[in-house]
């Protein structure tokens, strides 16, 4: 099995979470060129984003339905999709945390590209970055797990790649301000899949 992507990454490091927990070895291939322009410069992916991931003769791309194959193919029930409950309310928060991602990558593709932060675009994005973690803050309330079964899912694991990522860019100062979500990462960041994954190690898997 082969992983595309880069260390820091949110959306790989998802994948590399989900691999961790299920012990399946991987190799892991990082893309250099971030800025290319030909699909086979990104494991052939015809977005041009990543991860992909290669399972024998199949190869799939976007992050989330990887995760979903891996832990449905070899998950033997240490892992679950989706917790117990409204599988509509769980679709949404996690496509709220995949936007917010998704923002505080547009604006460190323009950084990248010295496009000047005060165009009104970057200016939406990082709105719409806080706006996203306003949402989590008030939807997780006190809660470390979103099943009442304390189960890590895919949510739980989306929710931590956000988080951290969102304090290794800078994206934001601290998450003072969002006291759910501190008390959340705080009571996630020692398990074993999460440190080694961490967005500033770039060696190993």
């Amino acid at each position: 099995m082969k992983v595309y992507g880069t260390y820091p990454s949110h959306f790989t490091r998802k994948v590399r979470i989900v691999l961790q927990e299920l012990q399946i070895p991987y190799e892991f291939s990082v893309l250099t060129d971030l800025m290319a322009v030909q699909p086979k410069q990104f494991a052939n992916n015809p977005l041009l984003q990543l991860p992909s991931l290669e399972d024998g003769s199949r190869t799939l791309i976007e992050s989330d339905l990887i995760c979903e194959y891996l832990i449905e193919k070899y998950g033997r029930g240490q892992l679950r999709v989706y917790p117990e409950g409204d599988i509509v309310e769980h679709k949404q928060r996690l496509a709220i945390m995949n936007g917010g991602m998704d923002s505080g990558v547009k604006i460190i593709r323009g950084q990248r590209n010295g496009i000047s932060p005060d165009y009104p675009f970057f200016q939406q994005e990082q709105a719409a970055l806080a706006a996203s973690l306003a949402w989590l803050e008030k939807d997780l309330g006190q809660q470390k797990f979103y099943g009442k079964t304390n189960e890590l899912s895919l949510l739980e694991l989306n929710l931590f790649c956000f988080l951290e990522w969102a304090l290794f860019r800078k994206m934001v100062p601290s998450l003072e301000q969002y006291p759910n979500l501190l008390a959340f990462l705080r009571y996630h960041e020692k398990r074993p899949s999460f440190v080694k994954t961490h967005p500033s190690i770039t060696e190993g898997v």
